[in-house]
């Protein structure tokens, strides 16, 4: 691949237990890219870190350009940085045309050969430079004036990524998926003497729930956490029908007998030719009439009573 156009870049860190370098590969190869591993040292120990050299190919100046930007949030710097590349902003409120969009990550700006650490770190914001004070920060477009020096393209950038945590953590039962095999029961009582605590300093506790929480037949119990007072707000995750649904069950579980529990009646479906059936609507231009169009007065009269046109 000599013809194409390429870059040497390199990262550090845990690369293989926090998924890092496999992240790298797939949005390369999702971008149509290519790439060459040159070097790829392992770290020995647990706490060693490891250390890759990469070749990025483009196929041209334009798709390089944008296989970079894409990695940059990885941790991924060239072999040999430069500067970044600043632009005065023309007008208030507009970022330049190539502008970097930040992460919430701690991010790094190369500037004289020296890196500057990036103040405030948000999502989908820019990076503003002060060259007078030597500092960084992220800036709102809505923030923008005119002529702030802003970062453009990804040249001079330096990301450090989310690795693996080396400790185990409070709520680490949550990051797997449950299995016969763990101990869900400890992790049930860790839950609740969460709740327990969480309501003894009068704070609130806030569920956010999705269709599982019906499927898997918990909505009774989540309905009697609510009741309770162990849950103070419930908010949906993308759809609607898990809050509906419990809604419901505590409406039913409020009016049932008590003794056991009883299955809410479905509703009736409405009988036949209903008021509202299209043969006996009110159309614009026709006089207002119950009697269908073309059907005679005795069919009119069953359609209105359709119980005791039967009998």
């Amino acid at each position: 691949m000599p013809d194409k156009p390429y870059e040497d870049v390199q990262i550090e860190g845990h690369l293989i237990d926090s998924l890092m370098m496999p992240h790298i590969m797939d949005q390369i190869m999702d971008l149509d890219g290519e790439f060459e591993m040159l070097t790829f040292e392992v770290g020995r120990m647990k706490d060693d870190p490891s250390h890759a050299v990469m070749r990025i190919f483009g196929r041209d100046a334009a798709h390089l350009e944008e296989l970079l930007t894409a990695i940059t949030e990885f941790g991924v710097v060239a072999v040999k940085p430069q500067d970044v590349k600043l632009e005065a902003a023309d007008i208030d409120g507009v970022f330049p045309e190539r502008f970097y969009s930040t992460t919430n990550l701690t991010t790094f700006v190369r500037v004289s050969g020296d890196w500057i650490r990036v103040e405030h770190p948000e999502m989908d914001c820019g990076i503003r430079l002060d060259l007078a004070a030597g500092t960084a920060e992220t800036v709102a477009m809505s923030d923008v004036r005119t002529g702030d020096l802003l970062v453009t393209g990804h040249k001079g950038i330096r990301v450090l990524p989310l690795e693996r945590p080396r400790e185990s953590q409070p709520f680490e039962f949550m990051a797997s998926a449950v299995s016969s095999e763990k101990p869900k029961a400890q992790i049930v009582h860790e839950v609740a003497h969460i709740l327990r605590q969480i309501k003894d300093e009068g704070r609130l506790t806030i569920a956010v729930v999705g269709p599982a929480v019906v499927h898997t037949g918990a909505a009774p119990s989540l309905a009697r956490l609510i009741e309770a007072g162990y849950i103070g707000r419930l908010r949906r995750q993308r759809r609607r029908h898990a809050r509906h649904r419990i809604e419901s069950v505590r409406h039913v579980a409020r009016h049932q007998p008590q003794g056991g529990h009883r299955r809410a009646r479905r509703p009736r479906a409405p009988p036949a030719r209903h008021k509202h059936h299209p043969a006996l609507r009110w159309h614009p231009g026709r006089r207002r009439s119950r009697r269908p169009h073309g059907r005679s007065h005795v069919h009119a009269h069953q359609d209105r009573h359709p119980v005791r046109a039967r009998r």
